[in-house]
């Protein structure tokens, strides 16, 4: 059985601490990660519209 003791009570909230962070760390991550990636891929379409138009 495990004791409810003041050790126990401050890995749980270490652990629920570092969840947190790391959640937030990755919800920011990927919140970059995706303007990034829509960003880029917005203006390679432009640009091949653009030489698409050039050519007809």
């Amino acid at each position: 059985m495990i004791k409810n003791s003041l050790k126990h009570k401050f890995v749980i909230v270490v652990c629920i601490i570092c969840f947190i962070c790391l959640s937030i760390v990755s919800a920011v991550s990927f919140s970059i990660s995706y303007k990034a990636m829509l960003s880029e891929s917005t203006q390679k379409m432009v640009e091949t519209a653009g030489k698409n138009a050039e050519k007809n």
